[in-house]
């Protein structure tokens, strides 16, 4: 150290600045080296569509708010090993391999979702995951936003075959759509309507007509609509879960939208030693939370405050279990969970009918763990811990649903939502029928639209 002092004093200023200008430099060069390798090592960045394709340059995905704008993304190393060799739909032409997603609020494109930027709901999941899929089979998806939908020029660019499909939410498909459009039946068989949950056939006949056009998240046995399920995006963006299970102990992610908490089943766990993490974004439910719990077990509460869909799936890696207390239904959470080491507490009612996630409530241990929830408090907890303790006891690493995992989505888009045209096709064929003044009345499709 004296050294270092004798030779700072006997430096001229202007060496004395290349000096101190030479140490931070490699100052920061160690800093960001390290840093980068712990990004690197904790997959913090998530890939871009264009390294599907093996492209180190750009992929295009346009983004249309009043009708016009591109911007392209670079793409970058593709973290995990799957295969990309599936030709989807090989006579539509490049120029022609365009699909429109109407964003609205509720759905949202794969980059700003991971980036925590949006509307970060089921539906947002759903969308990022089917963008992803769609630009991987080397559609160029559009992201448009303009209202009304459906004016002569947007008529025309379906027709000609400029646009493949325009995909919407169907929350909003009355309100931004022209009524020319609904009218005109060889562009509104192009359109596909993104229904989140479960509907009766009758019902969805009385919105849509043709019920084929209607896409679902799952596959709902109570209609004939079209299945286009997520993938799980752990799988992209972090690698397998590593971690040993068994070090997680007592630890559980409360899930509920509206962390509408009983002071019963708070206290319960937190003296039955379980340490609770949970997700209240809105600062008075927090604290009411807090005002519930004992004092003494206040320190074992983890709020999380805002998080990125990456982050949000670090942290289920750091619980054992996930809660539901019914609501929100059907969520991609308990499967994220799954993905990374999480066992999912599946709420139901007493004869199993109704479940917080009723796809899941088949899948059993050591996944998930259907309980009863009952309306007296004391029951419902004892429910919980009985499952909580056999979760934990009966750990495992990772495990996503054959149905959503990367490869078997990607195959189900190619062949639900891209390769099929029979919904147009049987338009045409009710069009040749009525022109064959042929004594029949068959109609080979119905639609509403």
């Amino acid at each position: 150290m004296d050294f270092l002092k004798n030779s700072l004093h006997v430096l001229t200023p202007p060496a004395l600045i290349i000096f101190v200008g030479g140490i931070l430099f490699l100052t920061g060069s160690l800093a960001a080296h390290l840093w980068s390798h712990l990004l690197e090592e904790d997959h913090v960045s998530f890939p871009s569509i264009g390294a599907l394709n093996g492209k180190n340059g750009s992929i295009w995905f346009s983004s249309t708010s009043n009708g016009a704008n591109t911007k392209d993304t670079k793409g970058t190393s593709f973290p995990n090993n799957f295969s990309n060799d599936l030709v989807c739909a090989p006579w539509i032409p490049k120029e022609k391999r365009k699909i429109i997603l109407r964003k609205h609020t509720r759905l949202n494109d794969w980059e700003s979702y991971q980036n925590g930027n949006g509307y970060l709901g089921g539906e947002g999941y759903w969308s990022a995951s089917l963008m992803y899929i769609l630009q991987s089979l080397d559609f160029e998806v559009i992201i448009d936003g303009h209202n009304p939908y459906g004016t002569p020029d947007d008529i025309e660019k379906i027709k000609n075959g400029n646009i493949y499909r325009v995909i919407v939410d169907s929350y909003f498909n009355k309100d931004d759509v022209t009524e020319d459009f609904q009218n005109d039946s060889e562009s509104m068989c192009h359109v596909r309507f993104f229904e989140w949950w479960s509907r009766t056939q009758t019902d969805l006949e009385e919105t849509y007509g043709d019920v084929r056009k209607v896409l679902t998240p799952y596959d709902y046995s109570e209609s004939s609509s079209t299945t286009i399920p997520f993938f799980v995006h752990s799988e992209i963006t972090l690698p397998s879960s590593s971690m040993d299970r068994s070090s997680r102990g007592r630890t559980a992610l409360l899930l509920d939208k509206q962390c509408d908490f009983s002071k019963i089943l708070l206290n319960g766990l937190l003296e039955a030693g379980y340490e609770l993490y949970l997700t209240c974004f809105e600062k008075h439910k927090m604290e009411k939370v807090h005002s519930m719990v004992q004092e003494e077990y206040k320190f074992k509460l983890h709020q999380y405050s805002k998080l990125t869909p990456i982050e949000f799936a670090k942290a289920l890696r750091k619980v054992s279990i996930v809660i539901g207390f019914g609501n929100p239904r059907d969520s991609p959470t308990p499967l994220e969970g799954l993905a990374n080491g999480a066992a999912f507490l599946n709420p139901t009612s007493a004869d199993e009918q109704h479940a917080q996630h009723a796809i899941l409530k088949t899948l059993g241990p050591p996944y998930v763990y259907n309980y009863f929830r009952s309306p007296d408090e004391t029951t419902t907890l004892e429910n919980i811990l009985e499952m909580a303790d056999m979760a934990i006891q009966h750990p495992f690493g990772s495990y996503i649903p054959f149905q959503h995992r990367w490869n078997v989505v990607r195959e189900q888009v190619c062949a639900n939502l891209i390769e099929p045209d029979n919904i147009c096709e049987c338009i045409d064929m009710n069009q040749e029928s009525l022109e064959s003044n042929s004594n029949t009345d068959r109609q080979f499709c119905q639609g509403k639209f």
